[in-house]
């Protein structure tokens, strides 16, 4: 199944990551040179947003989607309280089991959750970070889900979408077409009004590599 958002575009990410083969080769990822460099830089982007913030440890904080639970388990080992939420069962499967390994199972959980609808009580969590999601999420649907975000927070949000225009975009440009991978780049311009329609105030934005990785990172509070 492809789910449509109201444009009549393809939000086919809600139902790519379900089975095990899946989950396996998304891990793989970041085993790679390449894969290990960009897990350093993304950890150290959400260090910078973290200092902004100032949250303390101790915090709570909602990792969506987890994937495989590799940024939850970086909040949780910075003495963070983390609940990884993810669509996939196999995500969270897999999550809880490198969290098992890891030791981990205290101040991290992990649990299926809609971003369209995540089922937790108002300003539940202290922050929600969402990285690697943004990009295939249709502009509609993104705003319900920052919208639910809002709601769950406390105060912060840590969103990551893919920036229009920068190198790697435009590299990756044909091979999405010719694979038909639904990618939805923003602007910074366009990222600042979503997060505006939504209630939130944009605080400061970091560039994973300036003009050249397509990751930015935007931070903002309720």
């Amino acid at each position: 199944m492809i789910y449509q958002a109201r444009e009549g575009m393809e939000f086919k990410a809600k139902e790519a990551y379900l089975s095990k083969e899946i989950v396996e080769k998304y891990e793989r990822t970041f085993f790679s040179v390449k894969g290990r460099v960009t897990d350093l830089l993304e950890k150290k982007l959400i260090d910078k947003a973290l200092r902004l913030s100032g949250l303390p440890s101790g915090a709570c904080i909602l990792d969506l989607p987890c994937g495989t639970g590799r940024l939850s388990l970086f909040l949780a080992q910075k003495g963070y309280k983390v609940v990884g939420g993810d669509i996939s069962q196999e995500m969270v499967r897999r999550s809880a089991e490198n969290a098992a390994k890891r030791n981990f199972t205290g101040n991290a959980g992990f649990r299926v959750v809609d971003a369209q609808n995540t089922g937790f009580p108002d300003a539940f969590f202290d922050a929600v970070i969402s990285f690697r999601f943004f990009g295939y999420a249709p502009p509609s649907i993104r705003k319900q889900i920052l919208s639910e975000m809002r709601r769950v927070t406390k105060k912060y949000v840590f969103i990551c979408y893919y920036h229009k225009g920068a190198f790697k975009e435009i590299l990756m440009r044909r091979k999405r077409k010719t694979k038909k991978i639904p990618w939805y780049p923003v602007k910074i311009h366009e990222a600042e009004n979503e997060f505006t329609e939504a209630g939130l105030k944009k605080l400061k934005h970091f560039c994973l590599i300036r003009g050249v990785s397509e990751s930015l990172l935007l931070v903002g509070q309720k």
